[in-house]
């Protein structure tokens, strides 16, 4: 699996099959290497192998905007919806 954003890069998979993609990607253009994935476009990504599951979270990203707009103390309500509308 490949996933491009501007300039980022991130690569998973088969190990073996990673390692080959580097180096041959390493052969055409200047990379870095940064190691396991934390954060990707704003989603924070948490690894657990015993388990193999992955989870994706966006707290970190929301958390990151309401810094940008200066709301991180702001006040928050609850707010019902009806389903099946």
């Amino acid at each position: 699996m490949v996933v491009a954003y501007v300039d980022n890069l991130f690569i998973g998979g088969i190990r073996l099959i990673v390692d080959n993609m580097k180096v041959q990607l390493a052969k055409s253009f200047k990379i870095k290497d940064l190691g396991e994935v934390k954060i990707f476009i704003g989603l924070k990504i948490t690894r657990d192998r015993a388990a193999r599951t992955i989870l994706l979270d966006q707290a970190y990203y929301t958390h990151s905007i309401l810094e940008s707009y200066q709301l991180i103390d702001c006040n928050t309500i609850s707010i019902l919806i009806q389903l099946g509308i």
